[in-house]
């Protein structure tokens, strides 16, 4: 008795310090504290708006298994996800949301999951599947609180994911074993053992997510086993060598930063840490976007940027290196934003880089993955606007919004006007404070910019740079205007991919990628200087060449149709 008395007081002492390591860390504003506007606004509500259209509708949305390519519940439940995300996000009620989580019990096996009752074998794209069905159960439940909703979790985790107990660390991760073939939405391909395999390599971690979050929300022992096992397994791939789909790679890289957040474990974020280098340099194109495959420059993915983006905001909240949020600064405007198509959907692209040195369409709209998945995309946008802690407000990402940040029982209503990344100038008002003390602001300011400064009521004021942000101390009243610039210009990068051709570097303007249509193979200098012709429209001093940012609003000729083309690499000497 005694020494499970110790056993259980060390179980004890390791969770409460695990509890403090994570007070540490700055938190986001819930939905409803954020009022957003200006673009990113209308790109959320135009996603919503394409998620309430055509095979989104409660009539068209559940397919069989057959109709879903071998994908049950998986466009199901990537729908209920962006639905239940933008509806908070946006503040606006979903249009058939209510009707198609009515409809949802009737959809389900007797098991209480999608699809074939599978027996003793292991399908893993049903498993993948019920990733985004768990995650939109999650959200949803996090939201509404609806305790059928919590039944349908529950069965879903005893009758499919826990008897899957021991198969995880037998998952198959020998390279000679995986074939490497597959079309857009991945097919079920040869079984080895009791596995039936998908050619989405690694697609059985888009599970462990959705197993995470429920265990944020329903803890229990066995759930938790089946988790470690996942991530042990997980940890023993080479991404690489056995050529994992990226997006699965980077949503297991996010299933083990919550996961870290739960238990405090440095080991899984400096895991994350790791194979986010990969990603970097071995799966991620010019534009940042991403190849489908490690090793397999076919296409890319918009899921898989959203999953890149959603990483490195999170390594930049848990590690405080500003260079993961300058990462996710050029993943989302370059990445997100170019891949929004002109009806709200997102599309896929080629591989810059790769083959090439220009940027085209691949398609138009993934309407059966990536669109859905742009509304989680969007959501976390909007929030990540604003993070707060004991009493400091920081702000790595900037959008004209309203935002009331609380203070225990104080709060401070600021109104942001951003210009960003057009112009970097962002303007913030205080339209109202109860607070009794100063708190401390940190503004981003990201590599390349240049003078900064910060104005009070029209009066520069005193600001100190630490870890790629501008920190003030400076009490607020109501009616205070704060402005916050500095300076960018046209300036030059290496590219980041190891695969990508060589002799080439890539052009931006503050964090926006530039192209060009022209199909002249300019020779650069290193030393080439650019002056503004008009807004964002740049040319060369010493040539002909004109650049301007790849980042659309959603711009009707950003198609496979109308064959859309732009130059992204040039060679310099």
């Amino acid at each position: 008795m005694k020494k499970i008395l110790i056993l259980g007081a060390v179980i004890f002492s390791i969770s409460f310090l695990n509890a403090q390591l994570m007070k540490k860390y700055p938190h986001t504003l819930p939905y409803s504290n954020i009022t957003i506007q200006g673009e990113l606004k209308s790109r959320a509500l135009a996603n919503f708006g394409r998620m309430e259209r055509d095979k989104y509708l409660p009539g068209n949305l559940f397919v069989t298994e057959a109709q879903s390519g071998g994908w049950p519940g998986d466009g199901e439940g990537r729908t209920i996800l962006g639905l239940t995300l933008l509806s908070q996000a946006t503040h606006r009620t979903p249009l058939y949301l209510h009707e198609i989580m009515k409809i949802l019990p009737t959809k389900l096996n007797a098991q209480g999951f999608f699809g074939t009752n599978y027996g003793d074998s292991v399908c893993e794209q049903q498993l993948s599947s019920h990733g985004w069905v768990l995650r939109a159960l999650s959200e949803y439940y996090l939201w509404k609180k609806d305790p059928a909703v919590l039944k349908m979790i529950d069965a879903i985790v005893q009758n499919l994911a826990l008897p899957t107990i021991g198969q995880h660390k037998i998952y198959p991760i020998n390279p000679a074993e995986r074939i490497h073939t597959g079309s857009y939405s991945g097919t079920n391909q040869a079984s080895i053992g009791k596995w039936i395999l998908s050619s989405d390599i690694g697609c059985d971690y888009i599970f462990l997510d959705g197993l995470i979050q429920v265990y944020q929300i329903s803890p229990s022992a066995q759930l938790k086993d089946l988790i470690e096992e996942m991530i042990n397994r997980y940890l023993e791939v080479d991404l690489l060598a056995i050529k994992a789909q990226t997006h699965a790679s980077l949503t297991a890289m996010r299933a083990l930063l919550r996961y870290y957040e739960i238990t405090g474990e440095q080991k899984y974020l400096f895991e994350v840490q790791k194979r986010f280098d990969i990603y970097l340099h071995e799966g991620m194109t010019e534009n940042y976007e991403n190849y489908n495959w490690f090793g397999r420059p076919e296409w890319t993915e918009s899921c898989a940027v959203i999953d890149s983006y959603m990483v490195a905001f999170g390594l930049w909240r848990f590690t405080d290196n500003s260079e993961y949020l300058e990462y996710a600064h050029r993943i989302y405007y370059n990445g997100m934003c170019f891949e929004q198509r002109f009806n709200g959907g997102f599309g896929s692209q080629n591989c810059t880089g790769s083959k090439n040195t220009s940027l085209s369409v691949e398609v138009t709209d993934v309407s059966w993955c990536c669109t859905m998945r742009g509304g989680e995309g969007l959501s976390r946008a909007i929030e990540n606007l604003y993070y707060v802690d004991e009493r400091s407000i920081t702000i790595p990402f900037f959008e004209s919004s309203l935002a009331l940040v609380p203070f225990g029982n104080n709060h401070i209503i600021l109104e942001e006007i951003s210009e960003f990344p057009y112009k970097p100038y962002v303007k913030f008002i205080v339209n109202e404070t109860t607070l009794d003390f100063t708190p401390e602001i940190k503004f981003y300011v990201p590599p390349y910019a240049k003078n900064v400064i910060i104005w009070l009521n029209e009066k520069a004021i005193k600001s100190t740079i630490k870890n790629g942000f501008a920190i003030l101390h400076t009490k607020l009243k109501k009616g205070d205007v704060l402005i916050y610039k500095f300076e960018s210009e046209v300036y030059h990068k290496p590219t980041i991919n190891k695969n990508t051709l060589k002799g080439y570097d890539v052009y931006l303007y503050g964090p926006l990628l530039l192209g060009t249509k022209d199909t002249v193979e300019y020779s650069l200098d290193k030393n080439e200087k650019f002056t503004q012709l008009k807004a964002l429209t740049f040319k060369s001093n010493r040539s002909n060449l004109i650049l301007e940012p790849i980042i659309h609003m959603m711009d009707s000729t950003v198609t496979k149709e109308a064959n859309y083309n732009r130059k992204v690499l040039f060679k310099l000497r």
